[in-house]
């Protein structure tokens, strides 16, 4: 017969136990610090992940909508269906 493992000696016992091994001040930089960089100016045409948090009706609604249909035999993805619809909204409010 097989033993559980000992979990107590294991160094995160449950989701969010984690702590800081050593907890003490950290020391001062001795050395000064540099002048603050400009903000980056974003690039063109890069893609940049983020994430949308919906609620459970709001996705099931997505998800009905960019099912297969007639005509459309590929589902439509929630982040193509979500990037036509910024696009439409930036563009109405004229940006």
């Amino acid at each position: 017969m097989n033993k559980a493992p000992d979990l107590s000696v294991f160094p995160i016992p449950r989701k969010g136990g984690a702590r800081p091994i050593a907890e003490a001040d950290p020391a001062p930089d001795p050395l000064p610090s540099p002048a603050p960089h400009p903000a980056p100016t974003p690039v063109r045409g890069a893609v940049i992940a983020t994430t949308v948090k919906l609620d459970e009706d709001r996705y099931l609604r997505l998800m009905e909508a960019g099912a297969p249909r007639p005509g459309r035999m590929r589902r439509r993805t929630i982040q193509d269906m979500l990037v036509e619809a910024l696009d439409e909204w930036l563009e109405r409010r004229g940006r």
